[in-house]
């Protein structure tokens, strides 16, 4: 009996530390067949694979492995091989395979045939990594142009706001005994800026807050009578400035560089300035929107993307003396992941 446990233990022994490296690491999400890779402070190089362990009565087994795609400082991303992975379970490197700068170094040693005063021979310790370049080309050889952007960082960006806007208002003139009572429509374009946090949650929607300005800016001519500025003009204007602050749900489609999103949400309007001829002071107000929106974000590279929007705002401002209030916005700007 004593020998079997002998035996077993044995056996434990050697496939711990015979197939994996001394370095452990923690799967910190998973997305379909990508794994993101908390590094804990350790080493992961590309090309790498890394294994998942299971425990079980006879011993740890390989429970999946997957091939480390992309670095960056703390995290790695890999592509899944085989098997299953588990989210906040310890993983650990392969060592049975060199890493990608082993194979560099090896490759490198093979090509050097005599070393020159000039050119000598690169120390043992030192890490040799494959430039850009050199991994495009190798990419494009091999047939692989997968690329992997990050989805798990916080979004900034800075806008720049396009809108147009339709108001009507109602006015009476100064008709006797009965007045006479016109609807004005008003139009007109404004513009404004705003900055965008987009934040990633683990249930796959995004939650994405927007402050900025905006300008409204409207014009319209009344038809029968004076109606506006007191009743003595019959051109009728609304120029308002606002502080605005929206919170919005996000869904995101991820395709390669581009991610497709629509969103919804509410946006809240505080008027800072106003000039008008057509609206009642009473009329101008704290402006509440439901405010539907698409657009896309395209992706430079895993820290910079150029984003692009369209908003809808449905007014719950609207009155008998204001009947429609209509906005709608085009947005374009920079913005960077963190």
């Amino acid at each position: 009996m004593t020998l079997l446990l002998n035996k077993r233990f044995l056996l434990i022994f050697a496939v711990a530390f015979t197939t994996l490296s001394a370095e452990a690491y923690k799967v910190k999400d998973i997305n379909g067949k990508k794994v993101l890779i908390d590094l804990e402070g350790e080493k992961l190089f590309e090309g790498d694979t890394v294994i998942s362990i299971d425990k079980t009565s006879s011993g740890p087994e390989i429970a999946g492995s997957a091939k480390v795609l992309q670095v960056r400082q703390t995290q790695a991303v890999a592509i899944i091989s085989d098997g299953k992975f588990v989210i906040g379970k310890k993983i650990a490197r392969k060592a049975a395979e060199p890493s990608a700068v082993e194979q560099a170094k090896a490759a490198a040693k093979e090509t050097v045939t005599k070393p020159t005063k000039a050119e000598a021979e690169y120390p043992e310790d030192e890490e040799i990594y494959e430039t850009s370049e050199q991994r495009r080309d190798r990419m494009r050889l091999a047939g692989d142009d997968t690329i992997v952007f990050r989805r798990d960082m916080l979004k900034v960006s800075l806008l720049g706001v396009f809108a147009t806007d339709k108001i009507s208002a109602k006015q009476a003139d100064d008709t006797l005994p009965f007045q006479e009572w016109e609807t004005v429509p008003m139009s007109g374009s404004g513009s404004g800026f705003a900055l965008a946090f987009d934040y990633p949650s683990h249930w796959g929607i995004t939650l994405r807050g927007v402050v900025g300005h905006e300008k409204l800016s409207v014009y319209g001519r009344s038809v029968d009578n004076n109606v506006c500025a007191g009743k003595t003009s019959s051109d009728c204007i609304a120029n308002i400035d606002y502080l605005t602050l929206g919170g919005h749900l996000r869904f995101d489609l991820n395709i390669s560089r581009l991610t497709l999103w629509a969103a919804g949400g509410m946006v809240f309007k505080s008027p800072t300035s106003k000039e008008t001829t057509a609206l009642r002071q009473e009329d101008i107000k704290v402006a509440n929107s439901i405010v539907g929106s698409a657009g896309l974000d395209f992706a430079f590279n895993n820290r910079f993307f150029m984003p692009l929007a369209y908003e809808y705002h449905y007014s719950l401002n609207k009155s008998d003396t204001v009947p429609v209030i209509d906005h709608s916005a085009f947005m374009v700007g920079f913005g960077a992941k963190f």
